[in-house]
């Protein structure tokens, strides 16, 4: 089962000083998006009667909410994460032995590369995230393991 520190994506963000500091904010990004989409849809629902038209608002705006920490869980050891709500949820499943292929990194690029890098467009990263390796990021502290140190391919610098 792939570790998340040998992964395709991971080797991306380690490339370059750049590069890196790119992946902090893409973590930043999907952390605020977690944080101001449940903001307004707490505030939303508060400010709604039950059968307000504004409730599915909020219930989309919360929805998000837990959409983009999923992401960030996964971003976090992976460095990408699948950009399908289904897989992305498959990552979550406690007693599937499959894994789950990541796109978004090979979109970002795609888009991003042949404004800037073109040399990047044709290249592609994938991981394949399995449930009980996202757990045990999370979960267990090994002398090579530490969650607190996620970022520590290429991170040591800052």
């Amino acid at each position: 089962m792939l570790q998340p520190s040998q992964s395709e994506s991971n080797e991306y963000w380690s490339q370059k000083p750049e590069q890196t500091s790119q992946r902090l904010y893409v973590a930043f990004c999907e952390l605020a998006s977690a944080c101001l989409d449940y903001s307004e849809g707490v505030r939303t629902r508060l400010q709604v009667e039950p059968n307000d038209a504004r409730s599915n608002w909020a219930s989309t705006a919360l929805y998000y909410s837990i959409v983009h920490s999923a992401r960030l869980l996964v971003f976090l050891p992976f460095g990408d994460f699948p950009t399908s709500h289904a897989y992305l949820a498959d990552c979550f499943q406690p007693d599937s032995d499959h894994g789950v292929r990541t796109s978004w990194l090979n979109g970002f690029l795609r888009v991003s590369a042949h404004r800037f890098r073109p040399a990047l467009r044709h290249r592609r990263y994938t991981t394949e995230v399995f449930p009980a390796s996202l757990y045990s990021y999370w979960t267990e502290t090994t002398p090579d393991h530490n969650p607190s140190k996620s970022f520590s391919n290429g991170w040591d610098h800052y």
